[in-house]
């Protein structure tokens, strides 16, 4: 189990302020979601995105560029009706072994 100490940062999404998702306030089409795991991260590392919540499950790779940092756009019909709970977290790995888990981001879709 991985203490909290060892968690990398946990994710950024873009449109939810103070902990919150409003649907009716979001973009139709996507929300952003932003992992910088630095100073653990590097060119070439990948990423898995998790989002979890009301039985859904968004699950997606990208790899990290030159600046450290990844955005996923993740398609709004994939989030939970409102009310929900999400879970937004990633792992991070370079090539086969696992650097980190990330801590988790809670949010309310409402």
């Amino acid at each position: 189990m991985t203490h909290d100490q060892d968690l990398l940062p946990a994710p950024n999404v873009a449109e939810a302020l103070d902990g919150q998702l409003n649907r009716g306030r979001m973009p139709t089409d996507a929300v952003h979601v932003t992992v910088n795991a630095l100073p653990t991260a590097e060119e070439g590392d990948k990423v898995n995105l998790w989002l979890t919540g009301s039985g859904r499950e968004y699950v997606e790779g990208r790899t990290v560029g030159p600046a450290g940092s990844v955005v996923f756009s993740v398609p709004a019909d994939t989030l939970p009706a409102a009310p929900a709970k999400l879970n937004v977290s990633y792992h991070l790995h370079r090539s086969t072994q696992l650097l980190g888990i990330s801590a988790v981001l809670h949010l309310t879709v409402a």
